[in-house]
């Protein structure tokens, strides 16, 4: 799930390990699960390439999904998520 790739990226920085998030990886893990269960306006977000409009789409998807969780949404706002074009 979406949300599985947020908490992991954000534990594993927690643990120090700074090298485990690949962009690419998360990119396609977004799009399947953007497909998988419906969250449209994700798939946008990623195909568009813009960072601004996928850290919007994912603090959209922590409030509608997980309640208004401001640690996590700071965090999605924190650090980038798309591939370097």
């Amino acid at each position: 799930m979406i949300i599985d790739v947020i908490l992991d990226r954000k534990d594993a920085e927690e643990e120090g390990d700074l090298s485990s998030y690949d962009p690419e990886e998360a990119k396609s893990d977004f799009l399947d699960y953007a497909d998988i269960f419906g969250f449209g306006y994700v798939k946008e977000a990623v195909e568009s390439g813009d960072e601004k409009k996928m850290k919007t789409a994912l603090v959209r998807y922590v409030a509608e999904e997980y309640g208004n969780d401001e640690g996590i949404k700071e965090y999605v706002r924190s650090v980038d998520w798309l591939p370097k074009k």
